[in-house]
């Protein structure tokens, strides 16, 4: 299993890489996504409240990346950071879209932050 991380240079809290401690593929309306247990839970502070991610959906932004996040071999991957907590396990109605992001491995973390 590849070492993986969320990351993004465009919002503070993930400025610092995520470490994925696990994943697996899924399909959630015939769209494939990637389920991801958080080594490093992603904390969002918003309207005066702590948010703490720890399993989170990653949804590619762009449809014909999908095959990058089904293969997981080309980096950095725009992802829809989505609160895992906050879907039915059927639709992507009512998700709580966190943030947009980069799934990258190790060697390509550098592209998605200072590009």
């Amino acid at each position: 299993m590849k070492q993986l991380y969320i990351t993004s240079n465009e919002y503070d809290f993930l400025k610092t890489p995520h470490k994925i401690g696990s994943y697996k593929l899924m399909k959630i309306n015939n769209k494939t996504c990637l389920y991801c247990k958080m080594d490093d839970a992603i904390t969002v502070w918003s309207n005066d409240r702590l948010y703490v991610y720890s399993e989170v959906i990653l949804v590619t932004r762009i449809w014909f990346t999908n095959r990058r996040l089904i293969k997981l071999d080309k980096f950095p991957i725009e992802v829809h950071i989505i609160d895992f907590k906050s879907i039915d396990k059927n639709s992507f109605k009512g998700a709580h879209n966190i943030s947009w992001g980069c799934l990258t491995d190790m060697q390509s973390i550098t592209k998605c932050l200072y590009s």
